[in-house]
C-alpha cells in the first residue's frame, strides 16, 4: 500500500480490527476484486462471529471458511442469494450488492431511494439495490466512482470496501 493512498488509513483499519486481512503476510491487493463470501465474512466479523444458524445454500461447502458467515448472514436476512439454493460465493461483489449487503446489516433504516440526478448513471442501479445505495450515498458510505458515476454494476474493490466499512463504522 502506497503511502498517503486515498484508502491508506482505511486499510489500516480493518486490518487492525481483524475485519480483513492480506492476501499474504506482505500484501494486500487493493486493487482486487471481493467476493460475496468474503464480503460476507467480513460483516460477520464485524458481528463479533456470532451463532451462525445453518446453511441453507447448495453452493456454500460445509467446513469451508466462509460457511458459518453467509449461514448468518441469510439467517440475518442480509443476504438472501441468486435462488434459495444459489448463494454464488465466488462471485466478485457488485457495488450495488455492497451497498444491499450493508444495508440490511444495519437494519434497512429508513432510507430514500438513489435520486437519478445523483450521478450520471443512477438509471442503472438495479430495483433492488435503489434503497440501500440512496442510503450509503446519503450516509457518506459510497462516494461515487469517479466521473460522477456510482458504478453499481462495477465489481468492488478491497481498497473501495475497505473505504465502505470504515466509513460505515464512523457512523455508529
Amino acid at each position: 500500500i502506497a503511502a498517503g493512498a486515498w484508502f491508506e488509513n482505511s486499510v489500516k483499519v480493518m486490518l487492525e480490527k481483524g475485519i480483513m486481512k492480506g492476501v499474504s503476510d506482505t500484501a494486500f491487493e487493493p486493487s482486487s476484486n471481493v467476493t460475496r463470501a468474503q464480503f460476507v465474512t467480513m460483516l460477520y466479523r464485524i458481528a463479533g462471529m456470532p451463532e451462525a444458524g445453518s446453511n441453507t445454500f447448495a453452493d456454500v461447502n460445509a467446513g469451508s471458511w466462509y460457511e458459518k458467515a453467509v449461514a448468518w448472514a441469510s439467517t440475518n436476512k442480509i443476504v438472501n442469494g441468486y435462488s434459495e439454493k444459489q448463494f454464488a460465493p465466488s462471485d466478485s461483489l457488485t457495488r450495488e450488492q455492497l451497498a444491499t449487503m450493508l444495508y440490511k446489516y444495519a437494519g434497512s433504516p429508513e432510507a430514500k431511494a438513489l435520486d437519478n440526478s445523483a450521478f450520471k448513471d443512477a438509471d442503472a442501479v438495479s430495483d433492488y439495490a435503489k434503497t440501500a445505495l440512496g442510503w450509503a450515498v446519503e450516509k457518506g458510505i459510497i462516494t461515487g466512482a469517479g466521473n460522477n458515476t456510482a458504478a453499481p454494476k462495477q465489481n468492488a474493490t478491497r481498497a473501495q470496501v475497505a473505504a465502505m466499512i470504515d466509513r460505515y463504522l464512523q457512523l455508529k
